[in-house]
């Protein structure tokens, strides 16, 4: 084996669970989703699977650094860091899996939103225009009302899941993007589209409703979901891990609050 290879696999076999997961992490996004990887995975052996491959790593790692020890306090160490790498193996997932998910429920809440703006625009077009001035006007402000109730609502989702994604990221994968590209993007472009519609807001109908919005300010956090935050993703990643290490009943009581 050439000193090169021999130096990758010592290293490759000597990491904490973090550090293995940030190792894949630089590998998996080379493609760009998740099922991109899966496909690739398909044709590889089994040993290239990160269920298999990400275990192995920490628990020779383990097995090299408490060498000598007690076997009780060996396979105790062993059993937590094997837990701690699929753990963190899950939570990436189910993290780039709600991003994926969202995209839907944002998409279509936009087009809600901008046909509840034209209503009020029209509103405001005909009170300026003297058609029924006081009544449109009253109209006009209790469809406003109804807008930025919405965008409050439908922007604390947005707002949950993306602090959610960066507490993640800060706390447990040492600061490294844990979204697949194509994840990433979807993240990006709903932030795009909720300052386009603030803009929009603003730019046509702001100045006949009291003055511009901020949604970052008017969203409180009342109206960020339940189950969106740190600490629902995690809860279902312990659980998955929980379930594939065979700990069902532990795995239940996990996520039955949120049923």
């Amino acid at each position: 084996m050439k000193a090169n290879e021999r130096r990758l696999t010592k290293i490759e076999t000597s990491l904490t669970p973090t550090q293995a997961i940030v190792l894949w992490l630089e590998e998996a996004h080379q493609f760009d989703s998740f099922p991109a990887y899966a496909s690739w995975l398909k044709d590889q052996p089994d040993s290239a699977y990160p269920l298999h491959r990400l275990p192995h790593q920490v628990e020779q790692a383990t097995l090299d650094a408490l060498r000598g020890q007690p076997r009780e306090r060996v396979d105790f160490a062993v059993r937590r860091q094997v837990r701690d790498v699929i753990f963190l193996f899950k939570l990436d997932f189910v993290l780039n899996v709600a991003v994926h998910e969202e995209q839907l429920p944002q998409s279509l809440s936009r087009l809600l939103l901008i046909d509840k703006l034209d209503v009020v625009r029209s509103r405001l077009d005909a009170q300026a225009g003297g058609r029924g001035s006081r009544n449109r006007r009253e109209e006009a402000q209790q469809q406003g009302e109804v807008w930025r109730s919405l965008a409050g609502v439908f922007y604390g989702r947005y707002r949950s899941l993306a602090r959610a994604l960066l507490a993640c990221q800060q706390r447990y994968f040492a600061g490294v993007d844990l979204l697949f590209p194509e994840s990433r993007r979807e993240l990006a472009d709903m932030a795009e589209q909720w300052e386009f519609l603030e803009q929009l807001y603003n730019g046509t109908v702001a100045q006949g409703l009291g003055g511009p919005v901020e949604l970052e300010r008017m969203t409180s956090a009342a109206q960020e979901p339940p189950g969106r935050d740190v600490a629902y993703f995690v809860d279902l990643a312990k659980a998955e891990t929980l379930q594939l290490l065979g700990e069902t009943d532990a795995a239940a009581d996990l996520v039955a609050p949120y049923l």
